[in-house]
């Protein structure tokens, strides 16, 4: 959990981020994804550019919070964690679906090499580890809600 979250945060932060706001420096050679998703290309689409401004502003941080709540067993953990899942399962179907309602242009190369090599394959991390640990928060946070109760029912009273 510890090593998604590190890894997912510096590629939300460097990675992403470079794209999103240091298009016009050599930080990093997005050509080959560039060539895979044209969404990416050297006039960035909108909406693209965008959700990738907002990944790299917030989950990008969210994320490395996530890893120290889990290194340092924070009781704000789960919340932190379920709140950078659903961000990434947000953008992911967002990033999945955007082209198949944009009619207007293709967005995605015909070459199957690059569309399963970056845009599957490069992708399928995030359609694995945020449902997991959504689910994990999820389950951690509605136990934590059913151990305050009373067998009434109702929240007990400090």
């Amino acid at each position: 959990t510890v090593i998604w979250f590190l890894a997912s945060g510096v590629i939300h932060l460097w990675y992403e981020g470079s794209f999103v706001f240091f298009r016009h420096h050599d930080y990093m050679k997005m050509e080959i994804y560039m060539v895979a998703d044209w969404r990416y290309g050297p006039v960035m689409e909108p909406g693209t550019r965008a959700m990738e401004a907002i990944t790299v502003l917030l989950d990008g941080p969210l994320c490395q919070l996530a890893a120290y709540a889990v290194v340092k067993d924070k009781v704000w953990r789960h919340p932190v964690q379920f709140l950078v899942s659903t961000m990434q399962i947000y953008g992911l179907l967002w990033f999945s679906l955007h082209p198949m309602f944009d009619n207007s242009v293709q967005h995605l190369s015909n070459a199957p090499f690059l569309f399963l090599g970056i845009a599957l394959v490069l992708n399928m991390p995030w359609a694995i580890f945020p449902p997991m640990l959504w689910v994990q928060s999820w389950n951690e946070i509605t136990d934590s809600f059913a151990s305050s109760r009373n067998p009434f029912g109702h929240l007990k009273e400090d």
